[in-house]
């Protein structure tokens, strides 16, 4: 009787200790058929402005808001693919709180990946915008 005992706890341990080991899978090689990882299509605003500003995107006729950038501050915005059009007029536009006006940029084109670099500068009507 004691021998069934042992041999059945030696089976539930042994049986135990295989389900809770798991097997580590070298990486195969990546798959050239697999479609390729595209960084999404940004604007990094630096704010040298001395008030908070609300930042939008101008397209087809309609502003998209996409966030606030702190007075002193650089954030990214991810652009939606509806914003970003090929042959679309894209503008940002820059309202300082608190203010009544506001200011918006040379009209940009980007292109899937690319990244606006928008730098506001204390006079808004100063500011610059470049892509890479």
């Amino acid at each position: 009787m004691r021998t069934i005992v042992v041999g059945c706890l030696t089976a539930v341990l042994l049986a135990t200790s295989i389900a809770c080991t798991h097997v580590r899978h070298i990486a195969d090689a990546p798959d050239p058929s697999a479609p390729e990882m595209i960084e999404a299509t940004s604007v990094q605003v630096e704010n040298r402005n001395w008030q908070d500003v609300v930042i939008y995107a101008f397209h087809d006729g309609t502003h998209t808001r996409l966030g606030t950038v702190n007075a002193a501050a650089t954030l990214t915005f991810k652009l939606a693919d509806n914003i970003v059009i090929k042959n679309g007029d894209l503008r940002f536009v820059a309202h300082a709180i608190g203010e009544r006006r506001m200011f918006m940029s040379e009209p940009v084109i980007l292109l899937s990946g690319q990244t606006a670099l928008w730098t506001l500068e204390s006079g808004l009507e100063r500011s610059s915008l470049s892509v890479r």
